[in-house]
């Protein structure tokens, strides 16, 4: 759920969070079995030939590419407005979201070995992905309007000032 995934995001920089008994290692395990029970289900629902032509949800490919796109990426926006890092910092950000990638289920052997292969990776997935669909707006209104119900149910208190206009 959104919830478990903002509840997930405060858990992960806590000393010890992705230990093998840490609260956020716990949650990415959790959603690990919710992407599991969900791709079990829509295989059942729309049948082998649907799968044959469009492909399995919620591929492993989908969770290896999402690696750098929650890791690099994040690091790539902050660099646009100045931020800089080390090259330690960036393969440690790396290495981070690599391991919760793995967790998640993603094959170690599609997983990227380096920051250079997780952007190879991030520009190939955002080279081929299909245009919006006429859908595209409503659902944006609907994932901003659950975004702004996820947000107000959790703290976060390093950013609670900038996000929630206090």
């Amino acid at each position: 759920s959104l919830r478990a995934g903002a509840v997930g995001s405060q858990q992960l920089p806590k000393t010890g969070g992705l230990s093998r008994f840490g609260d956020a290692f716990k949650t990415i395990v959790r959603v690990r079995l919710m992407h599991s029970q969900a791709r079990t289900m829509l295989v059942r629902k729309w049948g082998d030939e649907w799968i044959a032509e469009y492909g399995n949800p919620i591929p492993n490919s989908g969770l290896a590419s999402g690696v750098p796109a929650f890791g690099i990426a994040n690091l790539m926006y902050d660099t646009a407005f100045g931020r800089q890092y080390s090259r330690q910092n960036l393969e440690d950000i790396h290495m981070f979201w690599t391991y919760i990638g793995y967790v998640l289920g993603a094959d170690e052997k599609i997983l990227a070995r380096t920051p250079e292969d997780g952007m190879k990776i991030l520009n190939f997935a955002l080279s081929i992905a299909p245009p919006p669909s006429q859908y595209a707006d409503e659902l944006n209104r609907v994932s901003n309007l659950l975004l702004d119900t996820m947000m107000n149910s959790v703290t976060f208190p390093v950013f609670d000032k900038q996000l929630k206009g206090y």
